[in-house]
C-alpha cells in the first residue's frame, strides 16, 4: 500500500526528475554512443592540438550522428510512445497501477466472507494492537480484546460498507486513467500533443546543450590528456550525456510534465489518500473503543456536564470521549489536535440538539523561504482553529441537517509578545430546510478578516417547486482557496491551481480577486403544464462562472460553462448529459493568445427499471490549446 501512495506522489512533487531520467537516458545514450564512436575516429585520424579543435571534433561528431533534430525525434518518442513500458507514459501506467493497487488491497481488509463476516479486518486490527508493548492490553489478553473488537466491527457494518462503496468508485476512477493512457486515450493524447507542441523549445535546450558542450571542451587542457586511451573518450562521453539529460530536465519540458500530471492526477491522488485515511482511522476508532470497553465495560454513551441539576451547564450538554494528538519537532509544539464527541441542547425540548464531533487545531506556521500570502520571509505565525464536523442539527425545519463550521485565529510573533492579526469564521449546513415551497439544500459562509486575509465568500443550492438553483460568489484575498471549495468543490480545477502532494512548504495557494459562478436546473415538461412524474420529466440545465486572480506573478483569468439534460420517460427511460467546459489565460486581456479551453461531456441512457437498469454511456473531450482544436470520443 506505502508503494502505491508513493508512486502517485512521487509524479506530483516539485521535482519529478525520477519520472524524466529514465525516458530520456533511453534516448540520450543510443546517440551519445553513436557520437562517441564518431569522435573516438575523429580524434585518431586528426588529434587535436588544444581545446578549440577538441570542440570542433565534437561538433562534426554530433552533427554526423543525427543531430539536434535526430535527438530531439528520439527524446519524443521516449517520452509519448503509450505501448512502450519503460517510455514516460509506460512509467506513469506504472505508478497509476501501483496506486490502484493500493485502493485493492484496502478493499481486501474490508472484504467480507462467505458469511457476510468481515475476517481480514479484526485480524489486521489484533495485529496493530499487538504494536504496542503495553502491560495492561497484555494483562487483559488476547482473547479479551478480540472480543470487543469483533462486537465493535460487527457494530459498523454500514460505515465499512460505505468506506468500500467509495473505495469501489475509486477503483473505477483508476481503471478509467489507465484506460486514458492507452495510445488512442484521452491522457496519451493529451501529452503527445502538449509535449509535441514543445518541440521548438526542446530542440533549442539541445542546441543549447550542444553549444556548452563545446564551450566546455574548449577549455580543457588537450596536451595534458590522453586522448588515444579508450578510457579518455568514455569519460567525455559521460559529460554529454549529463549537459544534455540536465538541460532538459531544467526545461519547459519538465514543468509542462508537471502541470499535466497535476490536472490529471491530483484529485485522484488526494482522494486515495483521504480514503487511506479514512479506513485506517476507522480501525483507529475501533481499535480504541474496543480497548476502553476491555478496560473499564464502556459504552460509550454520553455522560452530562457537570454542574447544577437545575437549569445548570449539565442541562446544557454531555460529554461521551475526548482523544487527540501532538506533534513536537525538538522541544516546540508543532500542531496540536484535541477531537471529543459532544451533545448540546437549545431551547428547551422544542429547540435543537446539536450532536458535535468537535475539536480544537494550534498549528504553527513557518515561511522559511521568500514571503508567501500568510507571513513574511522568516517570520513565524500560529494558527488556532476551533470547529466542528458533521454537526447534526435537530431542527423540525430540518430534521436531517448537518453542518461543518468553524473559527480561525491568527497570531503573529513569538511566544512572549504575540497579536492577532487575523480572523475568519466558516459555516456549511447540508440536508435540506424546508419553508413553503423553498427548500435549501445547501447553504456556505465564510468570512475573514485582518491583516493577512480580507474576503466575502458565500454559495447556496435550493429548490422552488422543483427548479433547482445554486452558485456563489468570492470577493476578497485568501491565503488559500478553502473558501471558495466550500461551496464550489472543482474550484482547483476551474482555477487550474493544483496542490502538489506532498505540499511545499512555499506552495502559493493564494487567490486574490472574484469568483463567480451560478446555475440552473428547469423541468421544462412544467412549463406546458406537464408534473413531474416518473412518466415524463425533462430537466434541462445550464452554469456560468468566471474568475480573475490577481495573485502570483501574473493575472489569470478564466471561466466555466455548463449544459446539462436529465429526463426520465415512461418509467423505464431515463437519459442524462453534461458538458462542462472550463477555460483559462495569464493576462487580463481577451484575446485567444495563450488561451487554454478544456471541454468533457457525457452521454448517459438507462433502459428498464434501476437498479435492475441497463446503462449505456459515451464521453467526449475536446481541448483547444495555441490555436489549435483536440477531441476523443
Amino acid at each position: 500500500m506505502q508503494r502505491g501512495l508513493d508512486a502517485m506522489e512521487s509524479m506530483l512533487q516539485n521535482n519529478i526528475r525520477a519520472l524524466l531520467e529514465a525516458p530520456l537516458n533511453r534516448a540520450i545514450d543510443p546517440f551519445s554512443d553513436n557520437l562517441a564512436l564518431g569522435l573516438r575516429t575523429e580524434l585518431n585520424l586528426a588529434p587535436p592540438a588544444k581545446g578549440t579543435d577538441l570542440a570542433a571534433a565534437f561538433t562534426r561528431s554530433f552533427n554526423a550522428a543525427g543531430g539536434s533534430i535526430a535527438l530531439r525525434a528520439e527524446v519524443g518518442k521516449a517520452l509519448t510512445t503509450a505501448a512502450d513500458a519503460a517510455s514516460m507514459i509506460g512509467e506513469i501506467r506504472k505508478r497509476v497501477t501501483d496506486g490502484r493497487a493500493t485502493v485493492q488491497a484496502i478493499r481486501n481488509i474490508l472484504a467480507t466472507d462467505g458469511s457476510g463476516r468481515r475476517a481480514i479486518l479484526p485480524n489486521l486490527a489484533e495485529q496493530l494492537l499487538r504494536q504496542f508493548d503495553s502491560p495492561v492490553i497484555a494483562q487483559l489478553g488476547g482473547a479479551v480484546v478480540r472480543q470487543f473488537l469483533d462486537v465493535q466491527i460487527d457494530e459498523l457494518g454500514d460505515t465499512f460498507a460505505a468506506l468500500d462503496t467509495t473505495l469501489a468508485e475509486l477503483d473505477a476512477s483508476f481503471a478509467r486513467v489507465l484506460t486514458s493512457l492507452d495510445a488512442t486515450g484521452s491522457f496519451a493524447k493529451e501529452v503527445n500533443s502538449r509535449l509535441t507542441a514543445l518541440e521548438p523549445q526542446i530542440l533549442a535546450d539541445i542546441d543549447a546543450a550542444k553549444m556548452e558542450i563545446a564551450n566546455r571542451f574548449a577549455t580543457y587542457n588537450v596536451p595534458a590528456m590522453n586522448l588515444s586511451a579508450p578510457a579518455a573518450v568514455e569519460s567525455l562521453k559521460q559529460d554529454i550525456r549529463r549537459i544534455l539529460r540536465e538541460r532538459l530536465i531544467a526545461s519547459r519540458l519538465a514543468a509542462e510534465t508537471q502541470t499535466i500530471l497535476r490536472e490529471r492526477l491530483a484529485d485522484l491522488n488526494d482522494s486515495l489518500a483521504v480514503a487511506m485515511d479514512s479506513v485506517f482511522q476507522q480501525i483507529n476508532d475501533t481499535v480504541r473503543a474496543a480497548i476502553s470497553k476491555a478496560l473499564a465495560g464502556l459504552d460509550g454513551t454520553f455522560q452530562k456536564f457537570t454542574g447544577a441539576a437545575d437549569g445548570g451547564i449539565s442541562q446544557t450538554g454531555a460529554v461521551a470521549k475526548i482523544n487527540g494528538h501532538a506533534i513536537i519537532l525538538g522541544d516546540k509544539l508543532n500542531c496540536l489536535r484535541v477531537d471529543g464527541d459532544f451533545k448540546l441542547s437549545f431551547f428547551g425540548e422544542n429547540g435543537a440538539e446539536f450532536g458535535l464531533q468537535a475539536f480544537l487545531a494550534v498549528k504553527d506556521v513557518s515561511s522559511r523561504g521568500g514571503p508567501g500570502c500568510g507571513a513574511s520571509a522568516g517570520q513565524e505565525l500560529t494558527e488556532i482553529t476551533i470547529g466542528a464536523e458533521n454537526v447534526r442539527i435537530g431542527w423540525k425545519a430540518g430534521p436531517n441537517l448537518t453542518a461543518d463550521l468553524g473559527v480561525k485565529f491568527t497570531l503573529e510573533g513569538n511566544e512572549t509578545n504575540a497579536v492577532p492579526v487575523n480572523f475568519g469564521g466558516y459555516v456549511k449546513v447540508t440536508g435540506g430546510l424546508k419553508f413553503a415551497v423553498l427548500e435549501i439544500n445547501e447553504l456556505a459562509l465564510a468570512v475573514a478578516v485582518g491583516k493577512k486575509e480580507n474576503y466575502v465568500s458565500a454559495g447556496a443550492r435550493v429548490k422552488v417547486n422543483g427548479w433547482e438553483f445554486a452558485g456563489g460568489f468570492f470577493a476578497g484575498k485568501s491565503c488559500s482557496l478553502d473558501p471558495i471549495i466550500l461551496w464550489a468543490p472543482d474550484a482547483r480545477q476551474v482555477i487550474g491551481r493544483e496542490k502538489p502532494n506532498p505540499t511545499p512548504p512555499n506552495f502559493d495557494d493564494s487567490f486574490a480577486g472574484v469568483y463567480f459562478y451560478a446555475e440552473g436546473w428547469i423541468p421544462i415538461n412544467e412549463l406546458f403544464g406537464i408534473p413531474s412524474t416518473c412518466l415524463l420529466t425533462i430537466k434541462v440545465g445550464a452554469g456560468m462562472g468566471f474568475f480573475v486572480n490577481l495573485a502570483g506573478a501574473e493575472p489569470e483569468i478564466g471561466a466555466k460553462f455548463l449544459l446539462g439534460l436529465d429526463g426520465e420517460i415512461i418509467c423505464i427511460l431515463g437519459i442524462h448529459a453534461e458538458f462542462v467546459l472550463i477555460g483559462r489565460k495569464r493576462g487580463l486581456n481577451f484575446s485567444t493568445d495563450g488561451l487554454r479551453l478544456v471541454g468533457e461531456g457525457s452521454l448517459c441512457l438507462e433502459i428498464g427499471p434501476c437498479p435492475f437498469c441497463i446503462e449505456i454511456c459515451a464521453g467526449l473531450t475536446i481541448i483547444y490549446e495555441d490555436g489549435g482544436w483536440d477531441y476523443e470520443l
